[in-house]
C-alpha cells in the first residue's frame, strides 16, 4: 500500500497479532507483539518434539538405565519448559521497552522535523526551485563569496502549486547554507545517526522518513552542495555519514523485492551489522 508521496503504508512493515490471542496476553500482565506469538509457538513445539523423542532414542543406547532415567526426566522436562517460557516472557519485555524508546524517539524527530520551514524547503526541491549556488559563480565580483542556495520563483510559477502556496514558499530569494544544514540536512543526520546506533528501529524509519530521505539524497543540488563540502573541506572527507548511511539503507531496502532476499540483507544490516554500499 503506497500513499500520495510513495511512501510504503504502515500496515505493510507492522502487523498486528490476532485480537484473541494479543487480549489473552494482555490480560496475562504483558504485550506481545508481531511474531512474538509465533515464536513461542515454535520453540515449545521443539521442545516438546525434542523431550518426546529424547528418552526413546536413550533408552534405545542404554535399556539398562530405563527406569532410572524416566524417574527424573519429566520433572526436567517440565522445567525446562517453564524455563523457556520464562526467558520468552522477558525477551519479549525488553523488546517491547526497546519499541517504546524507540518510537518516542520517532515522535520527537517527526516535531522537529515535520515544520513549515522544512516543508517549504521540500516544497521547493519537488520543483527544482532551490537550486545550489556555487562560490565560484560570484568570485569575479571580487568579493569573499559564500555558498548558498537560490529560490527560482520562475520554476515555482511553472507548477501546479496554488496561488498563495507558491507565493508563501517564495517569500525568501535565497537560503545560507547555515540554514539549509538546520532545517533540513541536520535532521537526516540525526535520523542516520539514531538508527545507526539502535536507538531507533529501522521499521519505524521506514514508515515515517523514507520517502524524505531518499528524495534529499537524489537531488541534484543536494548531491552538490554536498560535494562542495568534502571537496572545500578535505579534512573532513566524510561530513555528514548519518545522512549518507541511512540514505544508502533506504534506497538498497526499495530496490529489495520481498522474500527471501530482503530477509538476509536484514539479517546483514541489522544483526551483522554491514554497512550499505
Amino acid at each position: 500500500m503506497e500513499n500520495s508521496r510513495g511512501k510504503v503504508g504502515r500496515g505493510s512493515i507492522i502487523r498486528a497479532p490476532a485480537p484473541l490471542v494479543r487480549l489473552f496476553f494482555q490480560r496475562a500482565g504483558f504485550q506481545c507483539y508481531n511474531g512474538g506469538v509465533k515464536r513461542l509457538l515454535s520453540v515449545l513445539i521443539i521442545l516438546i518434539l525434542c523431550f518426546a523423542l529424547l528418552p526413546r532414542l536413550l533408552v534405545f543406547l542404554y535399556p539398562a538405565e530405563r527406569n532410572h532415567f524416566y524417574d527424573g526426566f519429566f520433572g526436567y522436562a517440565l522445567g525446562a519448559v517453564f524455563a523457556a517460557f520464562l526467558v520468552w516472557v522477558a525477551w519479549e519485555q525488553l523488546a517491547n521497552l526497546g519499541k517504546t524508546s524507540s518510537a518516542d524517539f520517532i515522535h520527537r524527530l517527526n516535531g522537529d522535523f515535520f515544520r513549515a520551514q522544512t516543508r517549504a524547503l521540500f516544497d521547493l526541491l519537488d520543483a527544482e526551485a532551490l537550486e545550489f549556488v556555487h562560490p565560484q559563480e560570484h568570485e569575479a565580483e571580487g568579493k569573499e563569496a559564500w555558498p548558498y542556495f537560490r529560490v527560482n520563483k520562475t520554476r515555482i510559477s511553472q507548477t501546479t502549486y496554488p496561488d498563495d502556496h507558491a507565493k508563501r514558499i517564495t517569500r525568501r530569494e535565497s537560503y545560507s547554507s547555515w540554514e539549509i544544514d538546520e532545517m533540513l540536512l541536520g535532521h537526516l543526520e540525526d535520523v542516520g545517526n539514531l538508527e545507526r546506533r539502535r536507538i531507533v528501529d529501522f521499521s519505524l524509519v521506514l514508515v515515517n522518513f523514507r520517502w524524505y530521505i531518499e528524495f534529499a539524497w537524489k537531488n541534484r543540488h543536494i548531491q552538490a552542495y554536498l560535494q562542495y563540502q568534502r571537496t572545500e573541506y578535505p579534512e573532513y572527507p566524510n561530513l555528514w555519514p548519518g545522512f549518507e548511511y541511512i540514505a544508502k539503507k533506504c534506497l538498497e531496502y526499495s530496490r529489495l523485492s520481498p522474500g527471501p532476499c530482503r530477509w538476509w540483507w536484514l539479517f546483514k544490516r541489522n544483526f551483522l551489522r554491514i554497512a550499505p554500499r
